[in-house]
């Protein structure tokens, strides 16, 4: 009996203590999850568009039942199967501006998650780019950004597309309407259809393209940025393909604001293979550049630094290498003007001209000759055909020297400081070059003059016209090319004129608008190399096509 009753009792504590440990509550159901996949944020629309909501989900510890989309809080459907997607057409009056969108997302036992993302729906407005215009060729390099808008905003960002697809943003925010440099990659596809973009930033909602372009892969430019690289004077094209510049750095100290001696050879890309600084106290500037028949290096510029007079004559030597060969100073008490060269005779030594005097000097820089020639601030010294000397000064005058550096006749303009540009002489010993002429109002002219070897002038062309301004003029193969820009549009063009000053080609040149043309040279059939100081103070190589 006492058997039976004590398992009874052990029966019934057992089922109390199981009863007491059972947990009771009943599981609390997990919400659902959601994100939207689809429209990405800042994805621009314009009225009439299609939208695609489309949105990624889970449920933990249930199944979706359903998923309920709405624009503006207006529900606009219900999706009950996966994929949780669904196409919105937008009105075509819908109201410009930012907008919407929300998806509710319920499970089996109706739990439910939101989740929001907001769309911009977009004015496109007229944008007409000045610069690059339409006609434009562009290409890696900087490029001078300038448009006229209707958008209402006065920050905006600037994109590359190339047939609608997006290449890379320029800038992601540039004030509206205003002049910027932006680079251009390198690598693009060569071929038309780009198309560069502006974008409002902030609540205004608008955007435009600029008209197509086409990218030309053979264009290259090569910047260089010592210290501070102010101007490059002059390119020389060398016999293993590559290039010599010469010009000036500025460096900034306290108390100094003098410019230094550059010299810098690249390789035939415009790439540096080594330069050479002079730094001294005072202002030296290297003007002009030659490969001598040794396949050494000349630079000629001036000097105040050291020597005698105010402005001497600077002439340094270099090797392929870069090694300084040797440096000397050359001149008087009275040398001063802006420009020198140097030219090498076909007795293998160098002449220049400094202040009053011609000096000869040979391969090892020793003065060979010093001629007194009765004149003031000669800036640039010629050879013709006949190796006949022709000195050019500051004032606008030309000079014939004879054999024994005495004047045979003189030539005498009125005009500016540093008035005679891209003198040549043609196959009859003809002397053509551009000069800037005064008026008694102050007034100026830019003409082209052909003068005989007896220093007769046989003709002479106006380049100014209406709205058009000359910058700068180079000669090269028996052809003057002159720079011009357009005042009204700011495009540049190279006109083209023969030994008869007939103007036979008129093409537009771009991508260095903003910049000073600081030489051009040729450098094959139908390819140039252009010089260039920007703004910025930084100089460029930029290689180009032009045919005429």
């Amino acid at each position: 009996m006492i058997g039976k009753n004590f398992y009874l009792l052990v029966v019934l504590v057992g089922t109390f203590c199981f009863l007491s440990c059972s947990d009771n509550t009943e599981a609390v159901n997990e919400p659902p999850k959601c994100s939207f996949v689809t429209p990405v944020t800042n994805y621009e629309y314009l009225p009439g568009d299609s939208i695609l909501f489309s949105i990624d989900v889970s449920d933990f510890d249930g199944t979706i039942k359903d998923v309920e989309f709405l624009f503006d809080n207006e529900s606009v459907g219900v999706v009950r199967y996966a994929p949780f997607s669904l196409s919105y057409q937008l009105s075509d009056s819908l109201n410009i501006g930012k907008h919407y969108l929300k998806a509710i997302v319920k499970d089996n036992d109706e739990s439910t998650a939101i989740c929001e993302r907001e769309i911009r729906v977009y004015e496109e407005v007229e944008i007409e780019f000045i610069r690059p215009d339409s006609t434009s060729i562009i290409s890696s390099g900087f490029f001078d950004f300038y448009w006229h808008s209707d958008i209402q905003s006065d920050l905006v960002k600037l994109d590359l597309y190339k047939n609608d697809e997006f290449i890379i943003c320029l800038s992601d925010s540039v004030n509206n309407n205003c002049m910027k440099e932006y680079m251009l990659p390198e690598g693009l596809d060569q071929g038309a259809g780009y198309r560069f973009k502006v974008t409002s930033i902030g609540e205004v909602c608008q955007y435009g393209y600029s008209e197509n372009y086409t990218y030309d892969k053979e264009l290259w430019r090569a910047s260089y940025d010592f210290d501070d690289l102010q101007n490059i004077n002059e390119v020389v094209k060398t016999s293993d393909g590559g290039y010599f510049f010469v010009g000036n750095v500025q460096k900034y100290s306290p108390n100094n604001y003098n410019p230094d001696f550059i010299v810098v050879k690249t390789d035939n890309y415009g790439h540096e293979q080594w330069h050479q600084k002079i730094e001294w106290m005072f202002e030296d500037i290297a003007f002009s550049a030659i490969e001598t028949s040794n396949g050494d290096f000349i630079a000629i510029g001036i000097t105040s630094s050291y020597g005698a007079g105010y402005t001497n004559a600077l002439v340094v030597k270099y090797d392929l290498y870069g090694n300084e060969v040797w440096k000397k100073i050359y001149g008087g008490y009275n040398d001063s003007g802006q420009e020198i060269n140097i030219i090498e005779k076909q007795n293998g030594n160098f002449i220049f001209a400094r202040g009053d005097n011609v000096y000869e000097i040979n391969c090892d820089g020793e003065l060979v000759e010093t001629i007194d020639v009765p004149t003031y601030r000669i800036s640039r010294i010629y050879l013709n055909n006949n190796n006949d000397v022709f000195l050019s000064t500051d004032f606008g005058s030309l000079y014939k020297l004879n054999s024994n550096g005495e004047i045979s006749w003189e030539l005498t303009l009125s005009g500016s400081i540093k008035s005679i540009q891209s003198l040549y002489f043609d196959s009859n010993d003809d002397i053509i070059f551009q000069f800037k002429k005064y008026d008694e109002n102050y007034s100026y002219t830019n003409l082209l003059y052909k003068v005989s070897s007896d220093g007769e002038i046989i003709q002479s062309v106006e380049i100014d016209e209406t709205n058009v301004s000359f910058r700068s003029s180079y000669s090269i193969d028996n052809y003057t090319f002159v720079f011009v820009i357009d005042s009204e549009s700011y495009k540049h063009y190279i006109r083209v004129y023969d030994t008869n000053l007939n103007m036979i080609s008129n093409f537009l040149v771009n991508n260095f608008h903003n910049s000073d043309i600081k030489d051009f040279i040729k450098i094959g059939d139908d390819k140039y190399i252009l010089a260039l100081k920007n703004y910025r103070q930084v100089i460029s190589l930029n290689r180009f096509n032009a045919t005429f």
